[in-house]
Order: structure tokens, then C-alpha cells, then sequence
């Protein structure tokens, strides 16, 4: 079953399963927007519907998502509609928002990376891999595209002229399945080598010793907030809490939880929103007290 939730870390928390998608003000918690992804062509298969991934922009002002029968989808938040469909050639695989413009960057399965503006009718190719690109982000300052894939490549390349690549960060042994931004050069990554790791992208230098994960971790999504990077791992009924003091990735805390862990997100800071494969109780709330992640009363709507 396809679960994906996001935020804008302050008070909105978009929840999809499947094909349906709700975005929650989590103070008033209520629903504020509903979408329900449908098949546009007969001949698609059934479960291409699916909604892969999403994310608010960094001013909260969009929302995008991106969908298994090939869409990118972003409605304006002023209003709650629509403002942009595209058709992405290849089925999607991650996407993020360019900073303080109107512009979202989606990469797909063949490994290429496109460059969507909302004014346009059709994406734009900014690079491409000679494989998956599994995880894709832009730097705050809008001058670096990076980008991973299965083939073990972190590559970081200028923006929007990607052609020219800045650097790479080599070392992972297995695909590198997601990447993060800790702070503006600092980037970390995580691995089917068991690895997670800390970089120096803008020169391509990892920074400290791998930190080695359990054999069972097999990492599909990673966060960060602040210092803190949060991941979870299929199967699991767990979340791994890590962070980051000069230079150096320490192991924090292993947060158990009563059911398989389905997707995360933090909401605020010391906050984390965790959906469970529980469905008698799919949603529960962490929160940072005296250093310990605890569970706390919260009903979704």
C-alpha cells in the first residue's frame, strides 16, 4: 500500500494513501483540501494511480505531487485549486520545489530530471543519469541541483545550466536511495550499503566515518531538522534518530512503536508525525521531551 505524508513544518500535514490525497491544518484539524487521483487513459493498469510522493514548497504558497500514472500536480494554497498539471515522460521517482520561485523539479525512473514551471505546459530536461534517480534537491540558494541514483552517485550539478557538474560524492557501495540538506554545504545520504553519511558536497568530501545501520534496515525515507536527521526503514516498527555535532553523525535513539512504520514527517521542530500500519490506531504523534521521543494524544481527522 502506497502512504505518503509531508508538511510545511509549521501547521499543515498532507496525508496520501493510494490513489487519495487530504491536506490537515492540524490546530483546527480539519481537512482543507481532498484529491482523489484518477485514471486519465483506459489502457493505464489499475495501481498506476497511485500517489508516489509530495511536498509543500518552502513558503507554503504550493503543494505538489507527484502520481504513478505520470502527473505532476500543484495546487496554489491561497485557494485550494489546481494551478498546474503536467505530463512527465517516464514514471516519476521524487520531486522538490526551486526556493522562492514558482517551479518544481521532478526525476523519474529512466534517471532523467526535469525542470517544471508553473507557467509552462511541459517539462523542461535539466540532466540526465544512466539510471533511476531514486532522491533530487536544491540548494536554498538555488545554485546547486543534486541529485542520487541507484548506480551509487551523488552528483551535484550548477542550476539551471546542469550541465556543468560541480562535483560528485563517491563512496557509497549500494544505491543511494535518499539525500538531505543539513545546513548550506552539508549534505547527508543514505545507502543499500547500510551506510549513512556525511558530506561537504560543494567539494565533494564526506566528512566523517560512514555510520553503519542494522542488517534489516533497508532505508526508504530520511528527514532532517536541524541537527537532527530522522529514518525509517521498510517493514520496521521503528524510527532512528541521529544527529549531527561537528561533522560527526552520532546515534541518538531507536523510537519503537506498537505497528510497522509507514511514512513520517516532522511537523515542527521536536515534532514528528508517524503513520502505522495499524488500522485501529494509523496515526500517532512524537514529540522531544527531556531528550526522549514520546507518544502524545492526537486525534486526526
Amino acid at each position: 500500500m502506497s502512504v505518503f505524508i509531508s508538511s510545511n513544518r509549521k501547521n499543515l500535514l498532507a496525508i496520501s494513501v493510494k490513489n487519495s490525497l487530504k491536506i490537515i491544518e492540524l490546530e483546527k484539524n480539519e481537512a482543507i483540501l481532498s484529491y482523489v487521483n484518477q485514471l486519465t487513459n483506459v489502457k493505464e493498469e489499475q495501481n498506476e494511480v497511485d500517489i508516489i510522493a509530495h511536498k509543500f514548497s518552502p513558503d507554503s504558497c504550493y503543494f505538489a505531487a507527484i502520481t504513478g500514472n505520470k502527473k505532476l500536480f500543484v495546487w496554489k494554497m491561497a485557494d485550494k485549486k489546481v494551478c498546474c498539471t503536467m505530463d512527465i515522460g517516464k514514471r516519476p521517482t521524487c520531486l522538490s520545489f526551486e526556493h522562492d520561485k514558482n517551479t518544481v523539479v521532478v526525476g523519474d525512473k529512466s534517471g532523467d530530471v526535469y525542470q517544471c514551471a508553473l507557467k509552462e505546459t511541459k517539462p523542461k530536461l535539466l540532466l540526465g543519469h544512466l539510471s533511476m534517480v531514486l532522491d533530487v534537491i536544491l540548494t536554498p540558494d538555488c545554485r546547486f541541483i543534486i541529485s542520487a541514483d541507484r548506480d551509487e552517485k551523488i552528483r551535484v550539478s550548477s542550476y539551471p545550466m546542469s550541465f556543468c557538474i560541480h562535483s560528485f560524492c563517491l563512496g557509497h557501495t549500494g544505491l543511494v536511495s535518499c539525500i538531505s540538506l543539513i545546513s548550506t554545504d552539508r549534505l547527508v545520504s543514505v545507502s543499500s550499503d547500510l551506510t549513512l553519511r556525511l558530506w561537504d558536497f560543494k567539494k565533494g568530501i564526506q566528512l566523517s566515518e560512514s555510520v553503519q545501520l542494522p542488517k534489516d534496515c533497508i532505508v526508504s525515507h530520511l528527514e532532517v531538522c536541524s541537527n537532527e536527521i530522522a529514518i525509517m526503514a521498510e517493514r520496521l516498527t521503528e524510527l532512528r534518530i541521529y544527529r549531527v555535532d561537528n561533522d560527526l553523525i552520532r546515534f541518538h535513539s531507536v523510537i519503537k512503536l506498537h505497528s510497522t512504520l509507514l511514512s513520517f514527517s516532522y511537523v515542527a521542530e521536536n515534532n514528528i508525525a508517524v503513520v502505522l500500519k495499524d488500522s485501529s490506531r494509523p496515526f500517532v504523534m512524537l514529540r522531544l521531551v527531556e531528550d526522549v521521543y514520546t507518544e502524545v494524544n492526537c486525534e486526526l481527522c
